[in-house]
């Protein structure tokens, strides 16, 4: 019988990791600058909103000033990717546009700190519930086969 538990919970496992991929925080397509000057695709998380190593913020960093960035002035921009407080990683501007809208809740055309937020988290409620759903599932498997068994009369 414990066979099939170990096997139970290594598929528990599997489901668990598919689930924190499911949901994770916001990223997109960047290009990572190399040592030797070679360039990587990769993957990359959102850029912070603040830089606490110098103080700066995201729509300094892009040069739009304030506390938020208008996302139609974003668009005039002709560079094709920007470097935000690292000169490692290049952000397509394209990417960091479909990001820019997708932050925007209200639809009004301008990113604030809060909305940015929200996008770079992962959605924590979605990933618990899982992880809820699974621990019920396994207290009644365990509740039901896990029982010592009764001794034998003679």
């Amino acid at each position: 019988m414990s066979n099939i538990y170990v096997k139970y919970l290594r598929l528990l496992s599997l489901i668990a990791g598919f689930t924190g991929d499911s949901y994770q925080a916001g990223s997109l397509t960047a290009v990572s600058m190399n040592e030797d000057g070679s360039r990587e695709q990769i993957r990359h998380a959102l850029p912070a909103w603040e830089n606490r190593k110098n103080n700066e913020t995201l729509p300094s960093a892009l040069g739009t000033g304030g506390q938020s960035v208008v996302i139609a002035d974003f668009e005039k921009r002709s560079e094709s990717g920007v470097r935000i407080y690292s000169d490692k990683v290049l952000y397509p501007v394209k990417e960091l546009l479909s990001a820019f809208a997708k932050a925007d809740s209200n639809d009004d055309g301008i990113v604030v700190q809060s909305e940015w937020r929200k996008l770079a988290m992962h959605d924590w409620t979605k990933i618990w519930g899982w992880g809820a759903l699974v621990a019920v599932v396994a207290a009644v498997l365990f509740a039901i086969g896990g029982r010592d068994p009764s001794p034998a009369s003679e």
